[in-house]
């Protein structure tokens, strides 16, 4: 099995290569038409964490296993629905990623939105394929809000730098870019919290029985988003499903590699299973 998995992985390694080549190519030649001059407005970020830490959160249910009140003087990303995080406001994050297609409807306009109100000076980043969507609902003119553009194939021994003010990789969790802007804004730790990767165990729970939230998030959500999650789930089948899980621990494994090449430290302070990456106790990290 772990010779097929190399092969796999160096298929991709040779695949990713051409295909970042030619998305390349193609960013040149259609920049305006894919709004890329507006990622040149997040070059202030470039370096701004040089010499320090960050902590980016999932959202994980370990998250509650914390006082997450000491992070108020860290610099903190949070994403997607964190909002609902009851400790939110005393985190007092940063800056707030919006990635996965499935947020942007209307349904959460409310938490795009709430973000402004529990976080006054934080920043949210949208992928710059959404923007007419940012626009349309009014979200640009109520919050700060940045985008950012992802396209390319994450391998091994990947060399391209991580540039927000262009293009950066395609992840299989929010907390990827996170990373990716970590590294971005050259912070000298990383540290993550609330990637539990527990998603398995809740899709094996969904299927089962439509439960499993609890696996799945620090919070809890209303019946009907319940019942949208869980229908999603069933949508993408196990075959889908179960290669994004095996996608998401290779490239956690990769983030590592990416990270301990640029003498940067990244350590996972979650719960749950991640193992890829190197294991430190919240509550022991120094915050004085």
């Amino acid at each position: 099995m772990r010779n097929r998995l190399k092969y796999l992985y160096w298929s991709e390694h040779i695949i990713g290569i051409i295909y970042n080549f030619l998305n390349s190519v193609r960013f040149i030649y259609k920049s305006k038409q894919l709004g890329l001059p507006l990622l040149k407005q997040n070059m202030d970020f470039k370096g701004s964490l040089k010499g320090k830490r960050c902590f980016v959160l999932g959202n994980g249910p370990s998250l509650n296993k914390h006082d997450l009140s000491v992070l108020k003087h860290e610099f903190v990303i949070t994403c997607n629905t964190a909002v609902q995080l009851g400790q939110f406001e005393a985190i007092n994050p940063n800056v707030h990623l919006w990635v996965d297609d499935c947020f942007f409807e209307e349904t959460y306009v409310k938490y795009m939105k709430m973000v402004k109100e529990k976080s006054k000076d934080i920043i949210s980043f949208f992928p710059l394929r959404q923007r007419n969507f940012i626009q349309n609902n009014g979200i640009d003119r109520e919050i700060s809000t940045r985008y950012f553009n992802y396209k390319y194939i994450f391998y091994e021994n990947y060399k391209r730098p991580m540039d927000f003010t262009k293009t950066i990789i395609q992840g299989f969790s929010v907390v990827e870019f996170g990373i990716a802007l970590a590294i971005f804004m050259e912070a000298s730790e990383i540290y993550l919290l609330g990637c539990d990767c527990t998603g398995a165990i809740s899709h094996i729970k969904y299927m089962e029985n439509g439960g499993g939230h609890a696996y799945a998030y620090a919070y809890k959500f209303s019946d009907a988003e319940a019942k949208k999650r869980i229908q999603t789930q069933i949508d993408r089948g196990n075959e889908d499903f179960y290669y994004n899980q095996l996608k998401l621990f290779h490239h956690y494994r990769l983030w590592l590699d990416y990270c301990q090449k640029r003498d940067i430290k990244l350590y996972n302070c979650s719960g749950g299973i991640l193992r890829e990456i190197p294991h430190v106790c919240f509550e022991e990290i120094n915050f004085n």
